[in-house]
């Protein structure tokens, strides 16, 4: 892909989540949780039981100029139902973008595998996609510890990354990268805010209790960085 590209590009995925984040579904169906930190307790929906190894937003994967998008994400397991509703969102927002003539129908191919929530079988995807598929871009990922045990992956290729959702504080600041885009938040924003407002109003005895991870590691520090 020419760098005259990568700006656009970078905006069109951008853009894509903000449209997966609108779009109406066929049915009403039950709010399903998106913070990163969120203990994600529903049973795999049938469309992550059946989701293939690969899959695509276009039938033709192999049109040369094709942009070509690394989804890996947490498709199996208890907290399924946070990688499927990502996924069905961002392919839908594509199938969208494709029907009201903003992209060519073909003109992105979307690889997806699943991490099954494990570190190393996250990062064992993401080195096929960069190594074999030769993504130009990559994102999907949900949990915290799962972005932190890619990330050099992605960043040493040079390939950019758009978060959904995972913001661990270590890519933030001085761990800022150039290859990193979230278009969610940092993990530590909404419990920063969460104990200031404690604090302002006057509570004495407080308890946080958080998920043992990088993702609620960031919740408890957020929080008692403001109370």
């Amino acid at each position: 892909m020419s760098n005259r590209k990568l700006p656009w590009s970078i905006l069109l995925l951008v853009m894509l989540f903000i449209i997966s984040g609108c779009a109406v579904p066929a049915a009403p169906a039950p709010a399903a949780e998106s913070m990163d930190d969120a203990a994600a307790s529903a049973t795999p929906s049938a469309a992550a039981a059946d989701a293939p190894a690969a899959d695509s937003a276009t039938s033709d994967e192999s049109a040369a100029d094709a942009i070509k998008i690394g989804f890996v994400s947490t498709l199996s397991g208890p907290a399924a139902a946070l990688g499927v509703d990502v996924r069905d969102g961002f392919l839908l927002a594509i199938q969208h973008l494709e029907a009201d003539g903003v992209i060519a129908p073909g003109s992105m191919a979307v690889i997806v595998r699943d991490d099954q929530q494990a570190p190393d079988v996250a990062n064992q995807a993401v080195q096929e996609l960069l190594q074999n598929e030769q993504v130009d871009f990559m994102t999907g990922i949900i949990f915290s510890n799962i972005m932190l045990a890619v990330a050099d992956t992605i960043f040493d290729a040079e390939t950019f990354y758009i978060s959904p959702n995972a913001g661990p504080s270590q890519l933030a600041g001085e761990g800022c990268n150039p290859f990193f885009f979230n278009v969610a938040w940092q993990n530590d924003n909404l419990h920063e805010a969460m104990g200031q407002y404690v604090m302002e109003q006057g509570y004495q005895n407080v308890y946080i209790l958080a998920p043992d991870y990088p993702a609620g590691h960031d919740a408890l520090t957020g929080f008692k960085r403001y109370y």
